[in-house]
């Protein structure tokens, strides 16, 4: 069975999922209908109440805390200019020598997180675990 979720609201719950400390704040996925529910805070709504079955992983995905996940310096973005268009294409390091090339939808949602780089301001990047990553060949 396919559950489509939006991904914006999915880069959302997973940016809610690291915005306190470790496990103060979760996001569930509905696996049938896609809805996140969110917890923490002062998120609840008593008009629409949190499941009770939410840690039950056979109807709902759990959204990950990126801090759990072990990335960080690991996770690294490399970019390379496309023979005859000079556009880029953006690859991220599985492990190893392994990469795996970003979709280029995913591509577009970092270029709108990117920030001004700090060795040249003039080019873009995206921080990373505490690395920056410009998003430019090289």
């Amino acid at each position: 069975m396919t559950t489509l979720v939006q991904l914006s609201e999915l880069i959302d719950a997973f940016q809610w999922t690291s915005a306190t400390g470790p496990f103060e704040n979760a996001a569930y996925v509905d696996r049938k209908t896609g809805r996140i529910w969110w917890l923490g805070g002062d998120c609840e709504d008593e008009d629409d109440p949190v499941p009770d079955d939410l840690e039950d992983g056979s109807l709902y995905l759990a959204v990950p805390d990126p801090a759990g996940l072990g990335l960080g310096r690991r996770l690294a973005l490399r970019f390379a200019e496309e023979p005859g268009s000079g556009g880029l294409k953006p690859y991220v390091l599985v492990r190893g020598r392994l990469e795996a090339l970003v979709v280029r939808a995913l591509y577009y949602d970092l270029v709108e997180l990117a920030e001004p780089d700090p060795a040249s301001p003039d080019r873009g990047g995206i921080w990373s675990g505490g690395v920056f990553f410009p998003l430019a060949a090289g």
